[in-house]
């Protein structure tokens, strides 16, 4: 019997429009930190179609506050919050359904916390659609780090298994490098193919 193969899906930028909910849970810390009248609409607006970790820096900086400790906080509110103002992407909706059509198992990979984005996979994306949700643990991301194989190992699943990965940074294109699959950038519609995974290296990594 052939083993399941699957697809990797990145959550934020991607699957979901999930900047309004940032955005007002970044607005909650600035406001604890006497910083509520820079949080404007022309000050988020910007950041829009950058990666979260930009808008998280940016808002770090504004609040004077060192990005890991920003990012507690902001995780602390994003989790509070319902997921209404998260909305899924249908293009890439239609793309996830295919694949499954095809017989192809799914995987949601992201930096958001293991909680959260378990959520907003339930919530916005379905019941029973995702069949693997790999997101942050702690403060360290995931993205793009060694950490994804071993996740994908926790879960039975040998990286030779998968067989794409569907991103929107250059963050997405790296960690389909690690795994060594191919990669489709949904914004420019351009698919890279990577027949052989390259060596990963730890260091200077960030988040998305």
């Amino acid at each position: 019997m052939k083993e399941q193969e699957y697809v990797i899906f990145d959550l934020d930028g991607t699957l979901v429009d999930a900047f309004p909910t940032m955005v007002h849970a970044c607005r909650q810390v600035m406001s604890r930190h006497g910083r509520k009248a820079d949080a404007t609409l022309s000050f988020f607006e910007p950041y829009r179609e950058s990666t979260p970790q930009l808008l998280l820096a940016a808002v770090a900086e504004v609040c004077d506050m060192e990005l890991a400790l920003f990012k507690e906080e902001f995780d602390e509110e994003y989790g509070k919050l319902p997921t209404d103002g998260t909305t899924a992407i249908p293009s890439v909706l239609g793309i996830m359904q295919r694949e499954r059509e095809k017989g192809m198992g799914v995987i949601v990979l992201t930096n958001k916390r293991q909680y959260i984005a378990e959520r907003v996979c339930e919530d916005v994306i379905g019941h029973g659609v995702v069949d693997y949700v790999i997101g942050r643990r702690d403060t360290r991301p995931v993205k793009p780090s060694t950490e994804i194989l071993t996740r994908l190992q926790e879960h039975g699943i040998q990286r030779e298994r998968c067989i794409w990965y569907y991103g929107d940074t250059g963050i997405d294109r790296v960690c389909a490098e690690l795994i060594g699959v191919r990669y489709t950038d949904i914004r420019k519609e351009k698919t890279i193919i990577r027949n052989n995974p390259i060596t990963p290296q730890r260091g200077n990594e960030t988040s998305a």
